[in-house]
């Protein structure tokens, strides 16, 4: 829902600096035409620099929409001590998923509580989440946006 909004606001804003190129350029091309002189040269260079001004727009639109094709990692596939794409997936007891290798870490390091909630993990039992693991492994190649060597 979120994204048609955005790629709806996208499409908005690309058409009002379009409109705002093409505004501009039939004003200056009016303003040469009241000067009275032969400005058919001077009104053509204008229409091709407005001609070029809305390529490049559409040239950067098509780029934003050619990254956005390419698709980002869920937030929920991202480990939340590593920011990178869970490969081991667990859930603790709170609920929350983890990589098992981040979580035990954290456990032996830390202490025994939820790095999130900061609820004691008396018992860290944890258990796999082959779903979670399916669907990480479909983004493997890919960088969670939250990855801080992504940036």
């Amino acid at each position: 829902m979120q994204e048609e909004k955005r790629i709806h606001q996208e499409i908005e804003l690309q058409t009002y600096l379009n409109r705002l190129i093409l505004e501009d350029k039939d004003r200056k091309a009016e303003e040469l035409r009241r000067t009275g002189e032969d400005v058919d040269v001077l009104v053509e260079k204008v229409e091709l620099e407005s001609d070029r001004r809305v390529a490049e727009v559409g040239a950067l639109f098509a780029r934003v929409d050619e990254r956005r094709q390419r698709r980002d990692v869920p937030d929920f596939l991202c480990g939340k001590i590593s920011f990178e794409i869970l490969r081991d997936p667990v859930i603790t007891p709170s609920g929350i998923t983890y990589d098992r290798k981040d979580i035990e870490e954290h456990l032996h390091r830390v202490g025994h509580f939820d790095p999130v909630t900061r609820l004691v993990l008396v018992d860290p039992i944890r258990v796999s989440s082959p779903v979670y693991l399916v669907a990480c492994r479909q983004y493997a190649p890919l960088k969670c946006k939250t990855d801080k060597s992504a940036r």
